[in-house]
């Protein structure tokens, strides 16, 4: 995959441009500088990582509930 400035990003890579506030540049910043991550891309893919483990694992233990709410809201009607 070639980006658009020409530069051929790693296989299995797209690159993305995202917006920071000041805070979140400074956090991400700190944690590059302290050695944590390579470097900015490295820490973003791995917020990325915790997010969707995050989301869907919230997904999942919806999805766990609802045979117990359906019957609740069964109940509820009759």
């Amino acid at each position: 995959m070639r980006a658009r400035w020409g530069k051929r990003e790693p296989q299995g890579y797209y690159p993305v441009s995202i917006l920071l506030t000041a805070e979140q540049y400074e956090g991400l910043r700190r944690l590059v500088d302290e050695g944590r991550y390579k470097n900015f891309s490295e820490a973003l893919r791995a917020a990325v990582d915790a997010f969707l483990e995050r989301f869907e694992g919230r997904e999942a233990r919806n999805e766990s509930e609802m045979p117990e709410m359906r019957e609740e809201d069964e109940t509820k009607l009759s």
